[in-house]
């Protein structure tokens, strides 16, 4: 699928922070947009002895325009292919 904006030129812009995220916490859609939380699990120091704990906090939110999460959905589609057929991620894990 082909948007207009797809075939404007991009510009980078350095000063943008990059967020680093290990996992999705709240992902709704609500008939418009696609809204996701990016999370990032945070361990305490850890006791000899004693279990780990830690907490998962939202780092950035997104929220994307319908075109938006469909052109998200394909990229994800592509990769995921890709770790497949090089054997890094199995059948299973791409069904839900």
């Amino acid at each position: 699928m082909s948007y207009p904006h797809q075939h404007y030129p991009k510009e980078d812009h350095p000063e943008v922070r990059e967020t680093f995220a290990d996992s999705l916490g709240l992902l709704t859609y609500d008939g418009r947009t696609l809204r996701l939380e990016l999370t990032c699990s945070r361990v305490d120091e850890l006791t000899p002895g004693k279990e780990a704990k830690g907490r998962r906090h939202v780092v950035a939110r997104l929220v994307l325009t319908q075109e938006a999460a469909g052109d998200l959905h394909v990229k994800l589609s592509n990769i995921a292919a890709q770790l497949r057929q090089a054997s890094r991620i199995p059948e299973m894990a791409t069904k839900h």
